[in-house]
């Protein structure tokens, strides 16, 4: 089955990630941490500088590094046959005042 995930909003507005279900990839790691593409289900993504400076450095803990993770929620998800489209919005956090 395939699977597109379309990122709405933040940094990965307009991106899309196509893959095969079962298949290694950010389409299928994306589809298992949105609980299968259900609505409502928020999950994470690394910014693209994070995700390209751990592979340039070959680095396999990302504990090692701290980088800034943007919130996705499942919006929308439509099946038909042997496809499945899936549409994520950015969350945006809340910032917390700082007292002076």
């Amino acid at each position: 089955m395939n699977i597109t995930f379309e990122f709405v909003g933040g940094p990965n507005d307009g991106k899309l990630v196509h893959g095969r279900l079962g298949e290694s990839g950010d389409a299928e790691r994306y589809y298992l941490i949105s609980n299968r593409g259900s609505p409502g289900q928020h999950f994470s993504v690394a910014s693209p500088f994070a995700v390209e400076t751990l592979a340039r450095e070959r680095l396999r803990n990302e504990q090692r590094h701290c980088f800034r993770r943007h919130i996705y929620v499942v919006t929308d998800r439509i099946e038909m046959e042997e496809e499945v489209w899936v549409r994520v919005g950015y969350v945006l956090r809340e910032v917390n005042p700082v007292s002076s």
